[in-house]
């Protein structure tokens, strides 16, 4: 059986530090190290280290620096454990995998030599272990039900900001358990600084053992070169990045959406990295209503947006024809709309809806019935052309449109609420508002959801509505009739439906 690879010591020369007190731990050369990478080493060695945190701007290495590391534990002097690299997905981990695996090739070592290594890398397993000594390199996506029952030695968390949020914390503690098992174990996250709550900002404010932070402070100034430094620590030593965060300090003076980037990433203020926005002025919907609402002529379109207990279930009808719109919404009785409106911080406003006859209150439920919501619609606006909705409860709203009466037949459109079809029901929604092609009247109901309607852009311009809390959208905000009429509006964009222009009249002179 072959033996375990060649240590190589920290100045390159055979070994004269000795161990460094900790199994598996002894870090190869580090004379291509940047400074600052040099100092996280130097700490990450020193005994009771167990947890350690990093965060630098995008580019700066930190990929590097975690190859190194893993590289570095398995050609160290352990046995029998791994260095897990963990990243939001498979393909992202895999990046830094085949940053080891050129790491390891520069040490003189062959992973193709099968009598040494076995060497996986495929769609669904990238794993580098050495026959003779057990240690291993595996790269991982964010999946706890792959961790579990794995012996780590060493943890690399890549990234844990973009980490999916439902499977984050589990995730965490599958890798705190299997790196417990293996005496003077350590877990490394390196990453740019989250937006709100995390773990990681948890880690960087003290609750790992070790933290080393790089990242501009929110009072100074984003574009002076020494702010860009101190996120920065490889932009004198790095040209690509120090080339690319000037074209992004060029463009975020000019440009709000790339000013969130370049707070987010380039400076790593733990800023959201997309830009707020309501989804339209008040100004410009104030010109679009009517004083008379247009006759409801030709087919109409109607927008579906389904919600919970803690929602409103809404519906929007447009006939393209005439510009003509109209919304209703539904909610169950309990609890009262005094006491929701207490909740939701907005007074009497849901007893004036009801009042109104904008508001569907069906007493003594907590979650209205949307079968009899469709009935309600069918009653009041008659048989839609087609019909859009997003994916939220999709089954629930087919059962819905059978229970409610609808004819059989109607062509029911599934709209996503990211960026892909989001950003395109946003943006046919608002061109039909800025050629006046939507003609409602004033409206209590839609005019307080569009106050609630926010829209979040990314770096490539596109605008979606936001959800949840994106974009600083307030949690219990009540924009579902909103995300009804920008997907009624823009199916009929979509569809090409014209609109009635006036007929010409000629006057004899």
């Amino acid at each position: 059986m072959a033996g375990p690879p060649p240590r190589t010591a920290n100045d390159g020369t055979a070994n004269p530090r000795g161990d460094t007190g900790v199994r598996g731990f002894s870090f190869g050369s580090t004379h291509s190290a940047i400074p600052w990478q040099r100092r996280f080493l130097r700490g990450l060695s020193r005994p009771g280290v167990t947890t350690a945190a990093l965060s630098v701007s995008r580019s700066n290495g930190k990929s590097w620096l975690a190859a190194k590391l893993a590289a570095d534990y398995l050609l160290g002097d352990g046995l029998d454990s791994e260095a897990v690299i963990v990243a939001s997905s498979y393909t992202q981990a895999k990046i830094i995998y085949r940053y080891v695996l050129r790491m390891v090739r520069e040490a003189g070592h062959d992973p193709g030599d099968r009598a040494v290594w076995h060497y996986r890398d495929s769609a669904n397993v990238a794993l580098l272990r050495h026959r003779g000594t057990g240690q291993a390199v595996r790269a991982l996506g964010c999946d706890p039900k792959r961790a579990h029952g794995r012996v780590f030695g060493l943890a690399l968390m890549d990234e844990p900001a973009q980490w999916p949020r439902g499977s984050r914390d589990a995730m965490l503690a599958a890798i705190d358990t299997g790196a417990g098992k293996i005496e003077g174990s350590r877990i490394v996250a390196l990453g740019t600084r989250p937006v709100g709550d995390h773990w990681f900002t948890d880690w960087l404010e003290g609750g790992a053992d070790m933290v080393q932070l790089h990242a501009a402070r929110r009072s100074d100034p984003i574009y002076w070169l020494r702010t860009i430094r101190k996120a920065n620590p490889s932009f004198d030593y790095l040209p690509a990045l120090r080339a690319d965060v000037l074209r992004q300090r060029e463009k975020a003076r000019k440009d709000e959406a790339a000013r969130a980037r370049y707070m987010a990433l380039a400076l790593n203020m733990g800023t959201p990295d997309t830009v707020e926005d309501v989804l339209v002025s008040p100004e410009a919907w104030e010109r679009c209503e009517a004083e008379k609402l247009p006759d409801a002529v030709g087919p109409y379109v109607l927008g579906f947006d389904l919600g919970g207990f803690g929602a409103f279930t809404a519906a929007a009808a447009f006939w393209p024809r005439t510009g003509r719109l109209e919304a209703v919404a539904a909610c169950g009785g309990i609890p009262d709309l005094r006491e929701r409106g207490r909740s939701d911080s907005v007074g009497s406003l849901y007893a004036d809806l009801a009042r109104r006859g904008e508001l569907l209150v069906q007493p003594a439920r907590r979650v209205p019935d949307y079968g009899v919501f469709v009935a309600d619609v069918l009653a009041r606006w008659g048989v839609p052309a087609v019909i859009a909705c997003d994916r939220y409860k999709v089954a629930e709203f087919r059962d819905a449109l059978d229970a409610g009466r609808m004819p059989p037949g109607r062509p029911l459109v599934i709209r996503g609420q990211g960026y892909r079809d989001g950003a395109e029901d946003v943006r046919r929604f608002l061109r039909a508002v800025l050629e006046r092609r939507v003609r409602p009247l004033r409206s209590l109901l839609i005019r307080s959801a569009l106050a609630e309607a926010k829209t979040i852009t990314d770096v490539s311009g596109n605008s979606k509505l936001a959800k949840g809390s994106e974009g600083k959208r307030r949690q219990r905000a009540r924009d579902d009739v909103a995300a009804a009429v920008v997907m009624a509006v823009a199916e009929a964009d979509r569809r090409g439906i014209p609109a009635d222009r006036p007929a010409l009249r000629l006057v004899a002179v």
